[in-house]
């Protein structure tokens, strides 16, 4: 099994490169040799490669950066199988000896320049990859790569093309301004991790600074809110309930709104969850409210109750305080906010 692994996986990226291309191609940018143009290297990014004429394309890697896989049911190392398929892209590209006088290390010399002076021995060009048809009539093809540099491992996906146009024209003899002959692959610069952590950290300022902002809006929303809400202060007064000594210090509601069809009771967000009681007459007996406790935008939170209660009582770990509206009007009578009693409001602390 584990010698058949190989083997599916080869045919895996074979079936996957049977198709059309399939992701949109970006063309090389050309620079000031009119036939070395340029492209930066983006994880799933199509580049695209043309020929023109049959002629041979070098694909230049970063320095140290080597072919370590590739797939494309019509790109064949082997010259006689890439003369049936289409492309051939040679196991490297040799230097002959007699034939290197370019300076030493010279990335953006055509092939035979640039690794070793006249005289000396044949070398090898492993960070060159050539591309050349040996077929002028066929359709674009897919060919994957996988680079290595030692470390990091990149995938390359090229779109090959042919185009029927030399690179200098026939007739004037001057170079066809669309043709290239080679592509020269740059890399971002890795990004330094004193970098990283100074941008984490920048976020986290700003973040922190977002939500002081966002704080203090909802806390002034919330006291032109109170303001607005004030209309009769003073007519709501609270009592500890028997034996809860200091329960109105814990549970006092920060608004008690009452305009006749419904009560609103309003809490700060540090006070802590309660059941609430109505009585709708003095010596009546309490009545348990369902009330479920609502998020208010501001940060609050309240219990919104339907009808006028004339005292409210909060329990919560065994203490009781009883709120009483003192303008609580049991039969219902005439007045300018036309309900059954006028609107209420307690003044915030």
């Amino acid at each position: 099994m584990i010698a058949m692994r190989p083997i599916a996986f080869a045919a895996a990226l074979l079936a996957a490169t049977a198709l059309a291309p399939h992701a949109a191609a970006v063309e090389p940018s050309p620079g000031k040799d009119p036939l070395i143009r340029s492209w930066t290297y983006r994880r799933g990014v199509s580049l695209d490669v043309t020929s023109f004429n049959g002629a041979p394309v070098v694909l230049v890697l970063n320095p140290g950066e080597t072919v370590k896989h590739h797939s494309s049911q019509y790109v064949s190392r082997n010259a006689e199988l890439a003369a049936k398929v289409g492309w051939h892209m040679p196991d490297n590209t040799v230097v002959p000896a007699d034939e290197g006088e370019g300076e030493a290390g010279d990335r953006d010399a055509p092939p035979g320049h640039g690794k070793q002076g006249k005289g000396q021995a044949a070398s090898v060009i492993a960070d060159q990859v050539v591309l050349q048809p040996l077929k002028l009539d066929q359709p674009p093809v897919v060919l994957h790569l996988v680079t290595s540099d030692g470390g990091e491992h990149r995938p390359y996906l090229l779109t090959l093309r042919v185009v029927r146009t030399s690179l200098f024209d026939e007739k004037t003899g001057r170079l066809n301004p669309h043709a290239y002959a080679q592509v020269i692959v740059n890399h971002p610069p890795k990004a330094d991790p004193a970098a990283i952590d100074a941008a984490r950290l920048r976020r986290e300022e700003y973040r922190a600074r977002r939500d002081a902002a966002f704080a203090q809006a909802r806390l002034a929303v919330a006291q032109a809110q109170s303001a607005a809400h004030t209309t009769a202060p003073g007519t709501v007064s609270m009592a500890d309930g028997p034996k809860s000594p200091g329960a109105c210090g814990v549970l006092r509601p920060t608004e008690y709104i009452d305009t006749g069809r419904q009560t609103t009771l309003v809490f700060d967000p540090r006070q802590p969850r309660m059941q609430l009681y109505g009585f709708t007459a003095a010596g009546g007996e309490p009545t348990r409210l369902q009330a479920v406790p609502e998020n208010r935008p501001d940060g609050w939170f309240q219990y919104v109750l339907p009808g006028s209660y004339q005292r409210i009582g909060l329990l919560s770990e065994g203490r009781v305080c009883v709120v009483k509206n003192e303008a609580f009007n049991r039969t219902p009578t005439p007045n300018t906010t036309g309900t059954s009693s006028p609107d209420v409001v307690l003044v915030p602390r």
